[in-house]
């Protein structure tokens, strides 16, 4: 199979999607206080971000018409992790909190996923 940049770019975003929730579930992150209370959890969580950020930025204009949910939450990965790479001081965990929750959505995450199918069978 030939390379395919965005295809390649979106399973990254759901590799680390699904990594947000494996961190959480390591964590026992079921609320905001339980987020803001670990120090280590918080730091894992800015990584994926960062992680996230990254590829979905290269993802196509054309593809994230098709991903609605994933593109309503890109200009968040990308303030959160913004603030978190250049003032980690100033980081709000309650917006970060609420991104990861809305991130990790079963919608989203099949969302993504039926794109990439989509592309694997082109």
């Amino acid at each position: 199979m030939e390379y395919n940049k965005d295809l390649h770019c979106i399973e990254l975003c759901v590799k680390h999607i699904k990594k947000m929730r494996a961190v959480f579930d390591e964590f026992g992150i079921k609320t905001l206080e339980d987020f803001e209370g670990s120090e280590t959890c918080q730091l894992a969580i800015t990584q994926l971000v960062t992680n996230i950020h990254e590829p979905s930025k290269k993802i196509g204009d054309d593809l994230t018409a098709q991903m609605p949910l994933f593109s309503k939450q890109r200009k968040r990965i990308k303030v959160s992790r913004n603030i978190s790479s250049h003032d980690y001081e100033s980081v709000d965990w309650e917006i970060v909190y609420k991104l990861v929750c809305d991130l990790t959505k079963d919608e989203i995450i099949a969302e993504l996923e039926g794109v990439a199918n989509e592309l694997r069978n082109d």
